[in-house]
C-alpha cells in the first residue's frame, strides 16, 4: 500500500515523516528510505539534501546558489544526489515500510526520483509512504496510476494512523 503523507508547504510533512520513523523503529518496524534536510539562510530554503534514515549519510540533491545542474524554478538538481537517493531506495526491499521525502514537480516531470518510485511502486511489497504536497496529490495518484493508496493529512495524528494502516 501507498501511504500519501501531505501538507501544504512549510507545514512540516518532513518533521512528520521523522516522527513517524521513530515512531514505528521504536515499535520494531524495520524502516528505510530518504527524508530530507534544508539549509536555511534568512528563513530562505537555500539547498536540500537526501538523507539515508537508515546510516544518516545524505548528498546534496538541490540548491539556489550552485549553479550546475539541471534548473526547476529557483533551484538547480543534481544527478549526484539523486542517484545517492536511488541507491539507498533501490536496496533493503525487504524492510516493511520505506520512505520517500518528497515527491515533488520534479518527479511530476518524470525526473527525480520519478523511475525509482515507479520501481517501487510496481516491486515493492512493503508500505510505501511518499510525503507530497497537496497541491501535488492529485497529479501524483495519477502519475503512478495509484490504486492502492490513502492520503493521509498532517493535520491529523500521523503516527497512529500511519502505524494503524501499516499494522492491518
Amino acid at each position: 500500500m501507498v501511504i500519501i503523507l501531505s501538507g501544504d508547504k512549510n507545514s512540516g510533512k518532513t518533521e512528520n515523516a521523522r516522527l513517524v520513523y521513530e515512531h514505528l523503529i521504536s515499535n520494531g518496524i524495520p524502516v528505510s528510505g530518504i527524508i530530507s534536510t534544508t539549509e536555511i539562510d534568512k528563513n530562505v530554503k537555500k539547498s536540500y539534501y537526501a538523507v539515508d534514515l537508515q546510516s544518516g549519510e545524505e548528498r546534496l540533491i538541490a540548491s539556489m546558489d550552485l549553479m550546475s545542474g539541471e534548473k526547476l524554478c529557483n533551484f538547480y538538481f543534481f544527478e549526484e544526489g539523486f542517484k545517492f537517493a536511488d541507491s539507498i531506495l533501490k536496496k533493503n526491499l525487504s524492510t516493511r515500510v520505506k520512505i520517500i521525502d518528497e515527491i515533488s514537480q520534479f518527479e511530476i516531470n518524470k525526473k527525480g526520483f520519478y523511475k525509482t518510485v515507479k520501481f517501487l511502486i510496481e516491486n515493492y511489497n512493503g508500505h510505501l509512504i511518499l510525503v507530497v504536497k497537496n497541491s501535488n496529490i492529485e497529479r501524483v495518484i495519477n502519475l503512478f496510476n495509484l490504486k492502492d493508496y490513502c492520503v493521509v493529512s498532517i493535520k491529523n495524528d500521523v503516527k497512529d494512523i500511519i502505524l494503524k494502516k501499516i499494522l492491518e
